[in-house]
């Protein structure tokens, strides 16, 4: 009788399948929480109104704004050739932005105090692009560093 290769095939992936390497359970839920340590869940921050009440859909809910997308905007938007992001650090009221702390690595020579007054008003009209007008939010910008060479990211 002849051994079709499906058969062949089909028990070999059978067989592969019942047996499992030794320590394979722990070794699978190491690399699972390792991964979940590594991607922190995003926060959700409310959108508001020019009033500067929480902004409703349609069907009303809460809009909300992953902290992920405002991070990104913010690096999209801040980094320049006289400075880089270091870190950026949402600072949350319940589901509002009540600050945001960033801090910055310039070049040598950079004005400073002209830079960071620009980064804090760039970084305001990307928040009140992304989560609506709110006065009572707070921009704090801190120079982390200065570099001889332009800053990269």
């Amino acid at each position: 009788m002849a051994m079709n290769d499906d058969d062949a095939l089909e028990r070999a992936t059978h067989a592969m399948r019942r047996e499992r390497p030794s320590g394979w359970s722990e070794l699978s839920d190491t690399v699972r929480r390792r991964v979940r340590d590594l991607v922190s869940p995003a926060a959700a921050l409310a959108a508001t109104t020019d009033d500067g009440s929480v902004l409703w859909d349609e069907r009303g809910s809460t809009v909300l704004v992953s902290g992920r997308i405002v991070v990104a905007r913010l690096n999209e938007r801040l980094v320049s050739d006289e400075r880089v992001l270091d870190d950026v650090r949402l600072v949350l009221d319940g589901e509002r932005c009540a600050r945001v702390e960033l801090d910055l690595v310039c070049s040598y020579g950079t004005d400073l105090k002209a830079e960071a007054a620009a980064t804090r008003t760039a970084a305001r009209d990307v928040l009140d692009d992304l989560l609506g007008p709110d006065r009572a939010r707070e921009v704090v910008v801190r120079i982390v560093d200065v570099v001889e060479h332009p800053p990269t990211q």
